[in-house]
């Protein structure tokens, strides 16, 4: 569900993290429109499923300007602590 929500808002999937992953948007409205569908669907998706069990998500977003690679982003707008 994510990665298609994520394509329909004109974004791009950068790299997979583990359980996270990286995403980047030309159109910080599209990220946020985004998100926003994802924090509605994944509680709907998991409405049967027992609390010990759903996901715990978070989403953080940022907006500057990156350094694009070939497979991979970087930049302090990137690279939060």
């Amino acid at each position: 569900m994510i990665h298609p929500c994520i394509v329909s808002y004109r974004g791009q999937v950068i790299k997979n993290t583990g359980d996270g992953f990286l995403a980047s948007f030309d159109s910080s409205m599209d990220a946020l429109r985004c998100a926003l569908e994802i924090q509605r669907e994944v509680p709907r998706q998991e409405a049967s499923i027992p609390a010990d069990r759903k996901i715990r998500l978070r989403i953080a977003l940022n907006v500057g300007e990156v350094i694009i690679e070939e497979e991979d982003i970087y930049g302090t707008s990137v690279n939060v602590e």
